[in-house]
């Protein structure tokens, strides 16, 4: 009882107005501020859109097919209202070996879009150490356009030429060499046409 007694005596006293504990930190602490809070937050729903996307099952098999086929079909892998990404994936080679007996020095990988009648040129330029010494190697060509349509054709020609052999070093004191050949002009391999349609635009 004299316990109690003694702390009711003392909250009594700390509630005297006049008397500021440890704990009282006044009332500006709690003011609320009237300037827009939104300003700085993140929308965490846009920045989800700017993240890459998950990853999807691989679904190129190159099973019983020969490189620089027409083999695999175009699409379109991203877009957004306007933006689209198209690709088309070839396969280069089975392996270095193989590679290297076709086109000693690499090729030359060009691809001539047009996109509802816009149009560019990609190329890659594939040399043999840049393809698996054992195993498939694939090249991805691929293009991002701005294009805000719903739907527009598309036409992809893939191109090739073998690489030139590196120009020979001169010896001081030696006949000047010879040099090498120009190199070759890119030769058709196939085309794929097609159409990017976007869902629920």
């Amino acid at each position: 009882m004299l316990l109690l007694t003694a702390l009711a005596t003392l909250a009594i006293a700390q509630d005297d107005p006049g008397t500021r504990s440890g704990f009282d930190v006044g009332a500006s602490a709690f003011q609320v501020d009237d300037e827009d809070d939104d300003a700085g937050m993140l929308d965490y729903a846009e920045e989800a859109k700017r993240r890459p996307p998950d990853a999807t099952y691989f679904h190129l098999d190159p099973t019983g097919k020969e490189p620089l086929g027409n083999d695999f079909p175009l699409h379109m892998v991203a877009s957004n209202a306007t933006w689209v990404k198209l690709e088309l994936p070839v396969l280069v080679a089975t392996g270095r070996e193989a590679f290297v007996a076709e086109h000693p020095h690499g090729i030359r990988l060009v691809a001539e879009w047009d996109v509802g009648g816009q149009t560019t040129v990609t190329e890659q330029i594939i040399r043999p150490e840049a393809v698996w010494a054992r195993g498939v190697t694939f090249a991805l060509l691929d293009l991002a356009v701005a294009d805000g349509r719903k739907t527009a054709p598309v036409r992809i020609k893939v191109l090739t030429a073998d690489l030139p052999a590196p120009p020979p070093v001169e010896v001081e004191g030696e006949e000047p060499v010879e040099p090498p050949p120009p190199p070759a002009a890119p030769k058709v391999r196939y085309a794929v046409t097609s159409v990017f349609y976007r869902k629920g635009d």
